[in-house]
């Protein structure tokens, strides 16, 4: 019913949102200067979400684009 969609559709917002939050946590922890999380590098947090296959509308992660150019390049030339 249309009530079921209105929440189904939130599904994928609510699981970008935790992603977003879980990566950011992470990044707070993983360096030896534990940073409050206000702190995480904005820039370092949306490469890690494209590097792991989500999708950010602007963002591009040149490092894995370059890999997979790379790739793509060798098997051209066999």
């Amino acid at each position: 019913t249309h009530q079921a969609f209105s929440t189904i559709r939130m599904e994928p917002t609510s699981m970008a949102l935790g992603e977003a939050a879980g990566t950011a946590a992470a990044l707070a922890v993983i360096d030896r200067d534990r940073v409050d999380i206000q702190d995480v590098d904005t820039y370092r947090l949306q490469q890690m979400i494209v590097a792991n296959g989500g999708v950010i509308q602007g963002v591009t992660n040149w490092e894995l684009l370059q890999r997979k150019l790379k790739h793509r390049l060798d098997r051209l030339r066999g």
